[in-house]
């Protein structure tokens, strides 16, 4: 999802992706080096860097791997997700 947005953006300054299976969605609107992200499910309107965007995906994947490996302590041990 998030590869997806940065991929859109970068081609088409502007991206919509579903966030999840409710189909609540961000749109990226891009600005230079800066990202703006609205919501439909918050009136918030945040501003990340292009390089903030980048990271993203990264920080996403270590954070869904640590809530995975504290409550399923054997998923750590697995290989396809060591720590």
């Amino acid at each position: 999802m998030l590869m997806q947005l940065k991929r859109d953006l970068l081609q088409f300054g502007t991206a919509v992706t579903e966030t999840s299976q409710t189909q609540d969605t961000i749109t990226a609107s891009r600005y230079g080096d800066s990202v703006q992200l609205s919501y439909s499910f918050s009136p918030i309107v945040s501003t990340i860097s292009m390089d903030e965007l980048d990271g993203l995906p990264r920080i996403a994947l270590r954070e869904a791997r640590t809530l995975l490996h504290s409550t399923h302590k054997e998923l750590a041990e697995n290989e396809p997700f060591p720590s």
